[in-house]
């Protein structure tokens, strides 16, 4: 039955764009101000703060272990924006 929940690839959290991110935490906020990221699935959010220099609050229940395993091996490379928001 094609609406059977149990018959659709699963992932184990959700791997999201570093360019994506930088560009949202880029246009809504500034260096030293604080993101909140509820849902933190692979922790990609988390590491954009830190190359963007924003603080961040994170939470996740399911994925803590990969999200540390992922910081302390550089798992995540992030985008590095050269666009020019003129403002």
């Amino acid at each position: 039955d094609p609406r059977d929940l149990h018959s659709f690839p699963t992932r184990r959290s959700s791997d999201l764009s570093t360019k994506l991110l930088d560009r949202v935490i880029e246009l809504s906020t500034v260096p030293g101000e604080m993101i909140l990221d509820p849902f933190g699935g692979s922790g990609t959010t988390y590491v954009v703060c830190e190359y963007k220099n924003r603080h961040w609050i994170g939470i996740e229940i399911d994925f803590t272990k990969e999200i540390i395993e992922r910081f302390e091996e550089g798992g995540i490379h992030p985008h590095h924006n050269n666009d020019f928001i003129e403002g």
